[in-house]
């Protein structure tokens, strides 16, 4: 009866943590969000619990370290390419973690679970406003640009230039009718944007996005 009652105050505990990482998530509108981080934190526990009744003192860790293996199919379904941008890296991260979070508690270590959380809540919470500034010092955009005049991304070139900005052209294709290039570009904020009005205001340029 005393296991029991333990087991199912680590099921709970789990239950908690994974809701409040789980909310975090929510609310910045992730893939992975309350309900999956919450059973992701749960099912870890669970499995943690069960590998010390299904082992022995040799594999007592033997379904517990599945519990990696697992975890990384999940994640890497909430990660995406677009263009030269990978997006969802911090979602997985935090299932990766949420997972971990679990195998905490259900080993017992209560009070590193509860600072694994605190700091998980630090890390997406509050350095988001850090990784803000940095950004608005040194950006990386991706520009595909859009043009029919032979010469143009050499007028683009000198504009950013201009506008202190480090560029790579890494594609170029050209049919009968336009060329389309695409720069990798590196700059401040405010500077991108300038170069961006500079785009909506030229006459040569038919489209671009970034």
């Amino acid at each position: 009866m005393e296991l029991l009652l333990d087991e199912l105050t680590k099921i709970g505990l789990s239950l908690l943590l994974g809701s409040l990482l789980g909310l975090e998530r929510e609310y910045q509108n992730k893939p992975a969000g309350f309900r999956t981080i919450a059973l992701i934190c749960v099912g870890a526990t669970l499995f943690t619990i069960l590998s010390y009744r299904l082992g022995n003192s040799v594999s007592v860790d033997r379904v517990a370290a599945n519990i990696i293996t697992g975890i990384g199919f999940i994640g890497a379904g909430v990660i995406f390419k677009n263009n030269n941008t990978v997006y969802g890296l911090t979602t997985a991260s935090t299932i990766w973690l949420a997972a971990g979070l679990g195998m905490t508690i259900g080993v017992g270590a209560y009070i590193l679970s509860v600072a694994i959380l605190i700091i998980a809540l630090m890390v997406l919470s509050f350095f988001e406003t850090l990784q803000n500034k940095i950004d608005s010092f040194h950006e990386r955009r991706v520009y595909i640009l859009t043009y029919e005049k032979s010469d143009f991304d050499k007028i683009c070139e000198h504009e950013m230039k201009k506008h202190q900005i480090k560029y790579k052209k890494i594609k170029e294709a050209r049919t009968q009718k336009e060329i389309t290039c695409e720069y990798v570009v590196f700059g401040k904020d405010k500077n991108l944007n300038q170069f961006n009005d500079y785009l909506m205001t030229s006459e040569d340029i038919r489209s671009f996005t970034y």
